[in-house]
């Protein structure tokens, strides 16, 4: 049992049963684009998307990992589970950041 399935056993026993089924439903709620996002920890996501107020950008990024590959930056080629994507192409943390202080 892995940290999402486990977050929503403890749903379950404090009795926020709609809020377990939420979740248990959340692969057809939530398109692959928007899943790619979340894994590149994009957090424009929250903006775009209308979800519950309880839902922490915590529990997305537990979601969305849980199938989820590393990335492999566009620049360094180097396979990262931090970064951002960019016109489509996914940035590791390091190279955006290298990247704006040389702006």
């Amino acid at each position: 049992m892995d940290e999402f399935e486990s977050m929503i056993l403890k749903m379950q026993r404090t009795g926020d049963i709609d809020k377990a089924r939420w979740l248990e439903s959340i692969d057809k709620k939530i398109s692959p684009m928007f899943k790619q996002k979340i894994i590149a920890n994009d957090k424009s996501v929250l903006r775009e998307l209308i979800l519950p107020s309880w839902l922490t950008w915590d529990i997305l990024r537990t979601w969305a990992m849980r199938d989820a590959e590393t990335s492999r930056c566009t620049f360094c080629q180097e396979e990262k589970d931090e970064g951002m994507l960019y016109r489509g192409h996914f940035v590791c943390k390091g190279c955006a950041e290298e990247f704006v202080k040389k702006m």
